[in-house]
């Protein structure tokens, strides 16, 4: 698990490298900016993402959706709150839905790449089916990690999760990793 974690991060700071490099003559505006990775001007974003939950502590390894909706509170870019919703497949299904809110950091002045540490707290539900028995269980959830997300053409987003720890309180408590990619909008 720990060498998957590292090449994903490994991945994330050569996809950060890349496009935060200088861009091809053809590529930049035309007075030699920064084109497509120019900083937007929206606030409003909506993205959506997939990936995997891995196990850490009493819970399983699951394919994990989320759905994410947030505005920016001083521009495009800066502290952001919104809601952030997931399910889990697998074995189990899980539910989660919270208040979210994250800070995107320009990594490359003039470029919309960011890292944007982010921290969820919320709702989760976790349901069990077998011989015809079902079990449901509620729990509080808090989220703590960061993304590396790029905007491109000022409205379309593409994120990489790279580190999120994911907590479930009740009894048991239950512990897991995420990593995902996804994309959305900026509006």
């Amino acid at each position: 698990m720990v060498k998957s974690l590292l090449r994903g991060l490994a991945g994330g700071v050569l996809l950060v490298a890349t496009l935060g490099g200088p861009a091809p003559a053809r590529a930049q505006g035309a007075l030699g900016g920064p084109g497509m990775l120019a900083p937007g001007t929206k606030r409003v974003a909506a993205v959506v993402g997939l990936g995997t939950a891995v196990k850490i502590k009493n819970s399983e390894t699951q394919f994990l959706l989320t759905e994410e909706l947030g505005f920016h509170l001083s521009g495009p870019d800066g502290l952001a709150v919104g809601v952030g919703l997931q399910e889990g497949f697998g074995d189990v299904f899980t539910m989660q839905a919270g208040l979210r809110a994250w800070y995107d950091l320009p990594v490359v002045a003039g470029r919309a790449i960011y890292l944007a540490p982010f921290v969820q707290a919320g709702w989760s539900m976790l349901s069990v089916s077998a011989d015809e028995t079902s079990v449901t269980e509620h729990y509080v959830n808090a989220q703590l990690g960061g993304d590396v997300k790029a905007v491109f053409n000022g409205a379309f987003i593409a994120f990489a999760r790279l580190v999120a720890l994911e907590l479930n309180f009740g009894s048991p408590m239950l512990a897991r990793a995420q990593l995902l990619v996804g994309g959305g909008m900026a509006f």
